[in-house]
């Protein structure tokens, strides 16, 4: 709720007038765009909401929270898709893809996302709003795939992902806003830091993250994709604490 709530406030900063599409994968970012869309009709906005089917408890009962407000909701397909677009909204809100993805791409999300990056290059009013990353990224990583979204704006939930961070990735992501969500602080501790690489690691890692860079910056390509690797994340954020 916390976060479909976030990505309605940050819809309305996006684009204040006009209609608002929004693309429901089967997963939990599925599940905070219709929260969002249920946010948005009671403030008086024009949604229109287009899902993929989904065996999610917390998908199934938003999904049924949405509709009993009187918003229709319809499959989501290149199909509809297309039509939805030929619409003209002022806003997507891509809630296709999160951060359990891993690649291969499914054949009919590449085709959407395809779909959607055309209408916005299109387009001079067109922005899209992707809920934590832009779909067909992998969190974790800074490559850049071969079909993602290309967002104008990213809310991503709890804190930055690194694909947001470096790398040819975070080009795609626009301009990324954090929604700190309210977890409790022994919860991060318990999960999250618990699983941090030390700081010897992550110093040890430093002179390699300043070669990784300069092959990068001069246009080459890194001898090694080591984006996977925690603890080289952290020391690329440790390399650039000021810009980061």
């Amino acid at each position: 709720e916390e976060a479909g709530r976030a990505v309605a406030l940050a819809a309305q900063q996006g684009a204040s007038l006009g209609a608002v599409l929004l693309l429901v994968g089967g997963g939990a970012n599925g599940a905070d765009a219709l929260v969002a869309a249920r946010h948005l009709y009671a403030w008086g906005r024009e949604v229109r909401v287009l899902a993929q089917p989904s065996s999610l408890d917390l998908h199934h009962a938003n999904l049924a929270r949405l509709e009993a407000v009187g918003v229709v909701v319809s499959l989501l397909t290149p199909n509809t898709l297309g039509r939805a677009l030929k619409l003209q909204p002022a806003l997507v809100v891509d809630g296709l893809l999160g951060t359990g993805f891993r690649p291969p791409l499914r054949a009919e999300l590449a085709a959407l996302i395809r779909l959607l990056n055309a209408a916005r290059a299109g387009s001079t009013q067109l922005r899209v709003l992707s809920i934590d990353l832009p779909s067909g990224l992998e969190a974790g990583r800074a490559t850049l795939p071969e079909d993602c979204v290309r967002a104008d704006l990213t809310l991503t939930l709890g804190g930055p992902k690194p694909a947001l961070v470096y790398g040819p990735a975070a080009h795609t992501a626009g301009q990324v806003q954090v929604a700190g969500l309210g977890v409790p602080p022994a919860w991060v501790q318990a999960h999250a830091l618990a699983a941090r690489p030390g700081d010897a690691e992550v110093a040890a890692l430093l002179p390699v993250v300043k070669l990784w860079l300069t092959e990068a910056i001069e246009g080459a390509a890194p001898t090694a994709d080591l984006t996977a690797d925690p603890a080289f994340r952290l020391a690329l954020l440790a390399y650039f604490p000021a810009e980061l």
